[in-house]
């Protein structure tokens, strides 16, 4: 567990090594989980053609 400061502005700076651990790159999803504030790496999925965005069944 690391202890974090909030800027006046209501942001956080996670730790270097959270955030290489856990894949961060430039977004992240933020939830309320009973009352613990979650935050994880957005995961982004790369297209592989341009009709990948439909989905096959």
């Amino acid at each position: 567990m690391k202890k974090v400061s909030i800027s006046t502005k209501r942001q956080i700076t996670i730790p270097l090594k959270f955030f290489t651990m856990l894949g961060f790159d430039t977004e992240a999803e933020c939830m309320v989980r009973g009352n613990e504030l979650v935050l994880r790496p957005v995961r982004i999925m790369r297209e592989a053609s341009s009709q990948s965005r439909f989905w096959r069944i």
